[in-house]
């Protein structure tokens, strides 16, 4: 299908700021983006001052948006920054791709499952040690002479744990 402007493209103000910095949250960026049905963006922002080289928060920002636009499926294709005389788009510099690989922001909870994961272990790593003192405190009272009715009673274990033991 052949490119539409009026059906393809829109353009719309997310924020207006100061000389010096603007306040972009992602709700702002996205709803806009998601009523409309966008399958993708372009960000676009300018430096009054005349800098072409993207700031450490522009970088940020942009790293953030990408995170969400991924997980939302409407990408960032490209940013750019302008000014009254030239343009850089972070495609051309390479931080779209950059961004893409080093991207901190982990949106589809591989983090939170492998957290999940490891605590299950330390779970099961700590009640493997909890019986093992258990059994521990069960040998010794069999050794006073204990019954198994009080050592199952005293420590949680099961009658067949105790008979083991007594092997």
């Amino acid at each position: 299908m052949p490119f539409q402007p009026e059906q393809d493209l829109m353009i719309e103000l997310i924020s207006l700021g100061s000389v010096n910095m603007t306040v972009v949250e992602p709700m702002d960026v996205f709803s806009f983006a998601l009523q409309k049905r966008a399958v993708r963006l372009i960000m676009v922002h300018n430096h009054p001052g005349g800098e072409l080289d993207p700031s450490p928060e522009d970088i940020k920002l942009t790293e953030r948006m990408m995170a969400i636009g991924k997980f939302i499926r409407v990408p960032i294709m490209v940013h750019l920054i302008i000014t009254e005389k030239s343009y850089t788009s972070f495609d051309d510099i390479g931080l779209i791709e950059k961004i893409e690989t080093d991207n901190n922001y982990d949106l589809t909870f591989k983090q939170v499952d492998a957290l999940k994961r490891e605590m299950k272990n330390l779970e099961k790593k700590s009640k493997a040690e909890r019986t093992k003192e258990k059994l521990g405190m069960a040998k010794k009272m069999i050794e006073k002479k204990y019954s198994v009715k009080d050592i199952v009673e005293l420590t949680g274990l099961t009658v067949e744990q105790i008979k083991k033991i007594t092997k």
